[in-house]
């Protein structure tokens, strides 16, 4: 895929920008009450509106290009789904009305036309009707009749038989709208403005080529400026807490218990890392609004500091008692939240808003999506220290089994130790509105090994650079940079317990040869070392498993 192409990846949506002077167009219509619409225009830019009972009359945020209408449902922030504008069979155009009666959907040369061209003056789209497919994604369309000339002819979406955009792959939850009545919304994408035909165009759509491998997974990601905010996720848990589909399977666990453990699992080790806008003087505020886990009397927390933002008005992070909780940038150089979110509070797609206020009060508003969320860790399976006999791990691991802090893996007491893993891919849940339905273990991730602590305590080396090897075949290890890098090149599939990659790492090299910057460490005998496995996307999401070795006294 081209690097053009992928810019579109990013997501990221920066609120407050410049409009330049043009002649007026507006596009107005009424959807179901409780719904608000965004506006989209040649995939650069839009604007949004809460609306009233449902209606909206927006102006379009372009000088020329295609306009599209999407619509959000405000009473859970879930995405509806876009409009589509009209039916075209050849070189003939149908309202989706006449289309449908005519059953024109069912031949294979049908396609949707889904924007209009801008143009001076408003573009009434009317009472918009809804149709839901079997997946349950929405499909909003209009009674009248749009001329050719009114109509993008070139962005076009595959349609079912009944007129229904298939099943769309994209954003499941967007953060609900701030007690005014307009805001507008600036989207960084790409040329292309639905790569995949699917009905959202690539500003809503994390997987914008329709491949199955999210957006986050492939290369060409875009630069983001100091005013973007791109948070991502991190799920990090120790041996004995770590939850794996394929390796509970394997050890004859129930559905049930399953999807209890993985709840369980995310909301006690997820976190996101949310970098804080504003200068010096400047305070940042989050606007979390219909996202549980950041919001007022939510689930969220900050380590040592409490409930984040806790109830309106908190002392400590709600002082203007708005309901959005006050931000500062830790250790990290970012906001460490623990979410406190199971599997269906938190998904990729969830936007958040940062608020910057200034020393004068004048408020700017920049907003980022969570690209993606690991539902399980990865899980390793069997371990080698050197050529020693292979230690089998298996799950659910209990507290005191081998690999645990309590009682870590044995490794010579001098001496180089060079240790190759057998491990579980981390999986995702299905995405909702495909075929797929099942877990997925997740490929074309970025495998390392992270030390963060040195051996006895203390801060360790971080990733390591050096010290990688392997014969898997779905691996490729690059030793030509400033550090090597492993990467999985297999795609996303079923999960199943034989969906393992293999690798050696050698954790005194690791440990000798640190990335610049960092001192070089040793490992004395007796000392303990935590080790984590871990796999991450392009954004920065990241799943891990914290192993522990011990060197012999």
């Amino acid at each position: 895929m081209s690097q053009t192409i992928k810019a579109v990846v990013g997501l990221l949506l920066v609120l407050s920008f410049s409009l330049p002077a043009f002649a007026a167009s507006k596009v107005k219509g009424k959807a179901y009450s409780g719904t608000a619409a965004i506006v989209t225009c040649n995939g650069k830019s839009a604007r949004e509106e809460s609306g009233i009972g449902g209606s909206f009359n927006l102006s379009t945020p372009c000088s020329s290009g295609a306009v599209r209408v999407h619509l959000i449902d405000k009473t859970n922030s879930s995405y509806e789904g876009p409009f589509l504008a009209a039916v075209r069979k050849g070189s003939k155009y149908y309202s989706v009305p006449v289309a449908r009666l005519l059953q024109i959907c069912k031949s294979s040369a049908a396609v949707g036309i889904t924007a209009f061209k801008r143009k001076s003056g408003t573009t009434d789209l009317g009472t918009l009707k809804v149709l839901t497919n079997t997946s349950g994604a929405k499909t909003y369309y209009s009674q009248r009749s749009f001329g050719k000339s009114e109509l993008s002819t070139s962005s076009t979406a595959d349609l079912d038989a009944k007129c229904r955009f298939g099943s769309p792959l994209g954003t499941t939850a967007l953060a609900k709208l701030r007690k005014v009545k307009k805001q507008k919304l600036g989207i960084l994408i790409g040329n292309s403005e639905d790569l995949d035909g699917d009905g959202r165009e690539n500003s809503f759509d994390p997987d914008d080529d329709g491949d199955g491998v999210g957006d986050a997974f492939e290369t060409g990601a875009p630069t983001l400026t100091s005013t973007s905010v791109r948070l991502f996720s991190n799920l990090k848990p120790d041996l004995s807490n770590s939850v794996n589909v394929a390796a509970y399977r394997q050890a004859g666990q129930n559905e049930t218990d399953i999807a209890s453990a993985i709840d369980t699992l995310m909301s006690q080790h997820t976190t996101l890392a949310i970098p804080v806008l504003g200068d010096v003087g400047t305070t940042t505020e989050l606007n979390c609004t219909g996202l549980n886990y950041c919001s007022a009397d939510g689930t969220g927390t900050v380590q040592g500091a409490g409930n984040f933002p806790g109830s309106v008005g908190d002392a400590t992070y709600d002082p203007d008692s708005d309901g959005f909780g006050t931000i500062t940038a830790g250790g990290t150089g970012d906001f460490q939240l623990q979410t406190g979110a199971n599997s269906s509070e938190i998904k990729g797609g969830d936007v958040i808003t940062e608020i910057v206020t200034d020393s004068s009060n004048k408020e700017t508003t920049y907003s980022g999506i969570l690209n993606f969320t690991y539902n399980t860790s990865p899980a390793v399976t069997q371990v080698v220290v050197g050529s020693d006999a292979p230690i089998t791990i298996s799950y659910p691991v209990t507290g005191g089994s081998i690999g645990t802090s309590g009682n870590p893996i044995s490794v010579p007491n001098s001496g180089d130790v060079t240790v190759t893993l057998t491990v579980l891919r981390p999986e995702r849940a299905a995405y909702e509105g495909t075929t797929e339905n099942d877990y997925h273990m997740v490929g074309h991730s970025l495998i390392t090994i992270d030390l963060p602590n040195a051996p006895g305590g203390g801060s360790g080396v971080g990733n390591c650079v050096s010290g990688y090897a392997t014969s898997d075949a779905a691996l490729s290890l690059d030793t030509s940079g400033a550090e090597d890098t492993l990467t999985d090149t297999a795609d996303d599939a079923p999960t199943s317990a034989s969906n393992t990659v293999t690798f050696s790492i050698n954790l005194t090299d690791c440990l000798a040869n640190p990335r610049s910057g960092t001192g070089a460490q040793t490992w004395a005998a007796g000392q303990s070392l935590s080790v984590d496995v871990q796999f991450r996307n392009s954004a920065g999401d990241n799943a891990a498993q914290k192993l522990y070795f011990q060197r012999l006294p």
